[in-house]
C-alpha cells in the first residue's frame, strides 16, 4: 500500500524492472525470463509463437493448454500412440508438473533427461504449483544451457496471490525474444509489478506448513474413496 500512486501512471511496458530482480533470483541471464500476467498468458503466449504446430498434450491436464493450442491452429494430439506415430516432427510436448488436476509429479531427473535426450522437439515443463510438493523440481539455473524447453513459474501461485496474475516463462535467450515481440504491451499491471518486486526481493514463506497440507490432502482423498 506504500506503493498505490503506481495505479495512477501506466506501469512499464514490459515489466523489465521486475523481470531482471526475478532473473537475479533464479541466477539465470536477466535476457532468459519473461514476466507475464500470470501463468495462463504464458500459456496463450508459447501456443501463439507457435502457430500450426503440432502440440502433445498427455491426459489428464490442465484445459487450458489444449484451448490455447485450438485457438492457434495446433494439429493436437492426447499422447496415443496410434497418433504419435502420424504427428509432425515440430512437435511441442505440454507437461505439467505437478500435474493438475491429479497432483501426480514426475520426478526431476525423468524430465531432465526426457528434454535433453530429444533436442528435435520443444518441451512447456509448467511448474505453477512447483511450490505444493515436496519433491525437487527443475531450477532455471541448471537448464540454462537446454535450448528446447519453456519452463512455465507462477508466482501467482507460490505466494498465495491469485488475484494479482503474475507468472513467467523461463527459456533460451532466442525464444524468450521471440515471445518479446509478439506480447502485447501493459499485460502485467502496475500493482502486480511492485508487489512481485517486494515478493520477490523479500521470498516470505507463504506455506508454512507443507508437509501438513500434503497430509490432509491425502487423508481427504483416502476417505473420498472409501
Amino acid at each position: 500500500m506504500q506503493h498505490f500512486e503506481v495505479v495512477s501512471h501506466y506501469p512499464e511496458a514490459e515489466p523489465l524492472s521486475l523481470e531482471k530482480m526475478l532473473a537475479e533470483h533464479l541466477g539465470v541471464p536477466e535476457n532468459t525470463v519473461l514476466v507475464t500476467s500470470g501463468a495462463n498468458e504464458a500459456i496463450y503466449l508459447i501456443a501463439q509463437l507457435y502457430k500450426n504446430w503440432a502440440s502433445i498434450i498427455p491426459q489428464p491436464t490442465f484445459n487450458a493448454y489444449e484451448s490455447a493450442c485450438k485457438t492457434f491452429d495446433h494439429l493436437i494430439s492426447y499422447d496415443r500412440k496410434d497418433q504419435l506415430e502420424v504427428m509432425p516432427e515440430d512437435r511441442i510436448y505440454w507437461i505439467c508438473n505437478p500435474n493438475n488436476p491429479t497432483g501426480n509429479v514426475l520426478v526431476k531427473p525423468l524430465v531432465n533427461r526426457i528434454i535433453r535426450q530429444n533436442p528435435r522437439f520443444l518441451y512447456v515443463i509448467d511448474q505453477s504449483f512447483a511450490d505444493y510438493t515436496l519433491r525437487p523440481m527443475l531450477q532455471p539455473r541448471e537448464m540454462v544451457d537446454c535450448y528446447n524447453m519453456m519452463l512455465i513459474g507462477s508466482l501467482s501461485k507460490k505466494f498465495c496471490i491469485p488475484g494479482l496474475r503474475l507468472g513467467y516463462i523461463f527459456s533460451s535467450p532466442i525464444i524468450i525474444d521471440r515471445l518479446r515481440q509478439i506480447r502485447q504491451p501493459w499485460t502485467v499491471n502496475a500493482m502486480a509489478i511492485e508487489a512481485g518486486k517486494y515478493l520477490v526481493s523479500n521470498n516470505p514463506q507463504m506455506i508454512p506448513d507443507l508437509k501438513g497440507y500434503l497430509a490432509e490432502a491425502q487423508r481427504l482423498r483416502s476417505e473420498s474413496r472409501s
